[in-house]
């Protein structure tokens, strides 16, 4: 039982660690234009990044995209209907039609990237150098051999497909249910659930595979946070300057989402890998 005086000590203490951790705090320098250093202030106990600005590459074809991904140092992106490759100055310079009107996508293997038909629960992959897609896999064909393994794979059913990555031989798929919000890591070879856990969010909108972990961004495009390849939850987090951000896409040690209503690429560099 807590006594009084020990709740009168909770905000000594509360405070006594924000002190520590700012004490423990850094900066991260983050290269941006020449000339600009954008910063992101870091703690060294939770890895908690805190971005406060990012550079902003402007498209030419704006509000058309809902979905982002890097594949081999190509950016690409994916709207109703059709999937391109982005250049760095923002000009869409290779069109793929598709027949997916609410996409996502993320990169799967050499020149193929993983698209998720969000509305039929539909996983394809696509070779970006002919467009041709081919079917993956069906959430609906899943099967979980586990007995009582929480989340439940009826949320495959019942719940609404929100993104797709994959680590080149394994599926992530992000499944919004509100406060049930899951991801489960399925093999489309036996269509098993291999890994699952709950979601960071209510609204697991985009997800990338980098470097054994799955960074997921949730939080109304507001944080990104990180997963291993089993799909054990990590405390690093990385707090973005903006809100209502989408897609993710991560390129050695920097990461672009869509930002400004789809109308730009945001863009800026952490050490995603510590």
């Amino acid at each position: 039982m807590f006594s009084l005086r020990t709740l009168k000590m909770v905000p000594i203490l509360l405070a006594a660690t924000v002190f520590l951790l700012l004490q423990g705090s850094g900066q991260v320098s983050l290269k941006s234009k020449p000339g600009q250093e954008i910063y992101a202030r870091a703690t060294n106990q939770s890895n908690i990044i805190q971005v406060t600005a990012m550079e902003k590459i402007r498209l030419f074809q704006p509000g058309e995209l809902i979905s982002l991904c890097d594949l081999e140092g190509q950016m690409y992106g994916a709207g109703k209907g059709r999937v391109v490759a982005l250049g760095e100055d923002g000009k869409i310079t290779k069109s793929f039609v598709t027949s997916i009107d609410k996409p996502s996508i993320s990169a799967h293997s050499a020149a193929t990237l993983i698209i998720g038909d969000t509305g039929k629960k539909v996983l394809f992959l696509m070779n970006t150098e002919s467009g041709k897609m081919s079917e993956l896999l069906r959430l609906s064909s899943v099967r979980d051999s586990a007995q009582n393994q929480y989340p439940e794979a009826s949320l495959l059913e019942t719940g609404e497909l929100m993104s797709v990555a994959s680590n080149g031989h394994q599926v992530f798929v992000a499944i919004g249910a509100g406060y049930s919000s899951a991801i489960f890591k399925i093999d489309p070879a036996t269509k098993q659930i291999v890994g699952r856990n709950w979601a960071p969010g209510a609204d697991p909108t985009a997800m990338a595979f980098h470097e054994g972990g799955l960074y997921v961004l949730v939080g109304n495009g507001r944080q990104v946070r990180r997963f291993t390849e089993s799909l054990e939850r990590s405390l690093d987090r990385i707090d973005l300057p903006v809100s209502e951000a989408k897609g993710l896409a991560i390129r050695k040690d920097e990461i672009r989402i869509l930002t400004d209503n789809a109308t730009s690429v945001g863009r800026f560099r952490i050490p995603v890998s510590s």
